[in-house]
């Protein structure tokens, strides 16, 4: 099992929207993402081009990925489209689902919002201290062992010193 670094993990989308005044951050805070207008979506986006079940976008072998899922106007990163197979995404390259247009950013980008709106909890760090608490008690039960070793050993060498020997 391979484990990611938490920054190739982190990535979001930057909503650019010439209309709008500010640009919006929204984190992918799953390791796979449903695009689309439809509110069961993970990024639900409330555009009249945007399909119900849009596209999904995934974090695969460190890299994260889009793909179309059969959409009216396509998923595009740049100006290639995004139908039968996954497209790498790199930061900074625009990403389109329909007529909405993104930034992807890898990366924590300050003050963004996940996609399901509740705090990612990181397991990486979870299992970081699983590990660290797994070693530290096998030091502790090692160290232990040793300790009544050696307690024993001093006992059972008293207990020789002390020992008259065997009457003839």
């Amino acid at each position: 099992m391979l484990l990611w670094t938490r920054k190739a993990r982190e990535a979001s989308l930057l909503a650019v929207n010439p209309a709008a005044g500010a640009a919006r951050d929204i984190e992918l805070g799953k390791l796979e993402c449903s695009v689309g207008s439809d509110k069961s979506n993970d990024l639900v986006i409330p555009d009249g081009s945007v399909s119900r079940q849009h596209a999904l976008i995934r974090l695969h072998r460190g890299k994260w990925q889009v793909i179309d899922r059969e959409s009216s106007n396509g998923t595009f990163v740049g100006d290639r489209k995004a139908t039968d197979e996954w497209i790498s995404l790199r930061d900074g390259q625009e990403v389109r689902f329909g007529g909405a247009r993104f930034v992807f950013r890898s990366g924590k980008a300050p003050g963004v919002r996940t996609t399901s709106g509740l705090p990612v909890r990181r397991r990486g760090s979870i299992l970081r201290a699983i590990i660290v608490l797994v070693a530290v008690g096998l030091v502790i039960g090692f160290a232990a062992t040793q300790y009544f070793i050696y307690r024993s050993y001093q006992r059972q060498e008293a207990l020789s010193h002390n020992a008259t020997p065997p009457k003839p």
